[in-house]
C-alpha cells in the first residue's frame, strides 16, 4: 500500500501497529519514520517531513535554511535558503578578493 506525495513519489505507507496516541507528521498524515525535515518556519502547522515526500535524499547543513511548500511563500527573502528547483543545498558563492600589490 502506498500513498501518492510529493513531487512525483509514491510513498510507502506504514505497516506496522501504530499507537493511536502517537502524533502524525508530514503531507502525508503518518508517524515519525525514516529520515525527516523539519520546516524552519517555527510556526509551521506541520512541522516535520518525510525525506521522501519532499523529493529530497539528505538533510539541509545546519546553515541552510529549509522551508515547507505551504511556509515558502512567507520566507521568500531569507538567505541561505535551500535550492528548490533542483531540491539541493545553495550553491556556495565564492569571493573574489582582489588584493592590490604595492612594490616599494
Amino acid at each position: 500500500v502506498s500513498v501518492e506525495d510529493g513531487p512525483g513519489m509514491n510513498v510507502p505507507m506504514v505497516e506496522m501497529p501504530v499507537d493511536p496516541n502517537e502524533p502524525t507528521y508530514c503531507t502525508c498524515h503518518q508517524v515519525s519514520f525514516g529520515e525527516m525535515v523539519c520546516c524552519d518556519n517555527l510556526n509551521c502547522k506541520v512541522e516535520w517531513f518525510h525525506f521522501q515526500c519532499v523529493g529530497i535524499t539528505a538533510g539541509p547543513p545546519p546553515d541552510v535554511k529549509w522551508f515547507c511548500e505551504s511556509c515558502r511563500p512567507q520566507f521568500k527573502g531569507v538567505r541561505n535558503q535551500w535550492n528548490y528547483e533542483t531540491n539541493e543545498p545553495p550553491k556556495s558563492k565564492s569571493k573574489v578578493i582582489k588584493k592590490e600589490v604595492k612594490d616599494d
